[in-house]
């Protein structure tokens, strides 16, 4: 639409200024009107010799003269020399040239500013293509780090919690199963005391007893019973009963409650 509106703005324009010209051509040249220059005032006649100047009388009469002032009127223009009118087929060729002409320049620059904005926009799309592409490239990079950055913190956060929890599951276990014991202790240890004095007790051998076994004894907890097992499986069988102390969570205090009760 807005394509169509120039085009006829642009053929209406030419065919103005043509118009216009030949209009111009056309009009004839009509001469500058005639004024004639004005005529001075006449002296005063004298019906006959002054008295007063015999001399003047005497001698010829002055002849009063007319003086011409202004440039003389122009004669018309002959017939030969006004411009010749202009004919219709003329005037028809000079309109068709000159809309010709306007369009064809107007086509030609419409032309080279379509081809300069089509270039415009494809480096302009080229441009933003790879800018896109750059940055998804990016993302998705930085999308890959976090993933893994958030995978490791996961992975460690977890075994820190997991052995957190199982340390302070162990000491609470130890603790509470102290606590609940340590009453039992000095009745246990009065019948340990008779035991020994009648040579009934039988002592636990280190290296063979299983969890449940250790657990009875005074002084050993479920959990400590449990590493006893487990240090006994990863290094091997006891040489003697003091390599207890080699344990976590078995101290003076304790292994005397049991020290006396164990054999190799």
């Amino acid at each position: 639409m807005l394509r169509r509106l120039f085009w006829l703005s642009t053929l209406a324009g030419a065919g103005y200024l043509a118009w216009r010209w030949l209009r111009q051509q056309n009009e004839p040249v009509s001469p500058a009107p005639y004024t004639p220059p004005a005529r001075p005032a006449a002296a005063p006649a004298t019906s006959g010799p002054s008295s007063a100047n015999p001399a003047a009388s005497s001698g010829p009469r002055r002849i009063p003269t007319r003086v011409h002032r202004g440039a003389p009127p122009s004669a018309p223009l002959p017939s030969s020399q006004s411009p010749a009118p202009v004919k219709d087929e003329t005037v028809a060729e000079t309109v068709a040239d000159a809309i010709a002409d306007t369009v064809a320049e107007t086509t030609e620059t419409v032309a080279d500013t379509t081809d300069a904005i089509a270039d415009a926009v494809a480096d302009t799309t080229d441009a933003v293509t790879d800018t896109v592409a750059e940055t998804t490239e990016t993302v998705a990079d930085t999308t890959d780090a976090v993933a893994d950055t958030a995978e490791a913190i996961t992975d460690t956060a977890a075994d820190a919690v997991a052995d957190t929890t199982e340390a302070i599951t162990d000491a609470v276990a130890d603790t509470v199963a102290e606590t609940v014991t340590d009453e039992q202790d000095a009745v246990e240890e009065d019948a340990e005391d008779e035991a020994e004095a009648e040579g009934t007790r039988e002592l636990v051998n280190l290296n063979t007893a299983d969890e449940k076994t250790l657990a009875a004894l005074p002084g050993i907890s479920p959990s400590l019973a449990k590493r006893i097992v487990a240090y006994r499986q990863e290094r091997g069988p006891f040489n003697t009963v003091e390599d207890l102390n080699l344990i976590a969570g078995i101290g003076p205090r304790n292994f005397g409650k049991f020290g006396h009760l164990l054999t190799v």
